[in-house]
């Protein structure tokens, strides 16, 4: 596959890439995310950073394995808590 060409899915398997926009929060505070306006609500926004979601392929091991695990068989734009 060259660089043009693109696999559409309905869901998330192995093998596809993915782009994934996340918020981080521990105790309940937001310390990492994707989003500029949830970084910018939360008071950690960093002007030099690009805020994009993050995009990996799934089943090789380029993210902790329980944030792939939570990843594998969702659909297109929902969201999941875990």
């Amino acid at each position: 596959m060259n660089s043009s060409e693109r696999i559409y899915t309905t869901s998330a398997d192995v093998g596809v890439t993915v782009r994934v926009d996340y918020v981080l929060k521990i105790d309940g505070k937001v310390k990492d995310t994707s989003i500029e306006k949830e970084a910018k609500n939360s008071g950690i926004f960093k002007d030099y950073r690009q805020y994009e979601p993050m995009s990996f392929v799934l089943g090789k091991g380029e993210v902790i394995p329980g944030f792939e695990k939570n990843i594998l068989g969702m659909k297109t734009r929902p969201r999941r808590l875990f």
